[in-house]
């Protein structure tokens, strides 16, 4: 776990890993944090971007809440 929010400590721990292992990643999961993508573009070459589904749904979730409350 790394316990830290900021884009270049999180790149600078995960870039310990060897290269070769870095670019067989093929999907990163994360939540909406906006930088993200920057991390996992910058570490894992080759892998697709993909939003956990507890964070596309939870908006979803709430809006049909506050729907149903009406």
């Amino acid at each position: 776990m790394i316990d830290s929010h900021k884009q270049d400590d999180i790149i600078e721990i995960l870039k310990q890993q060897p290269i070769e292992i870095r670019e067989k990643v093929e999907e990163v999961s994360v939540d909406m944090w906006g930088g993200f993508p920057k991390v996992v573009k910058e570490v894992f070459p080759n892998a697709k971007i993909v939003i956990d589904r507890f964070h596309v749904m939870q908006p979803k979730n709430q809006v049909e809440q506050v729907r149903e409350n009406w």
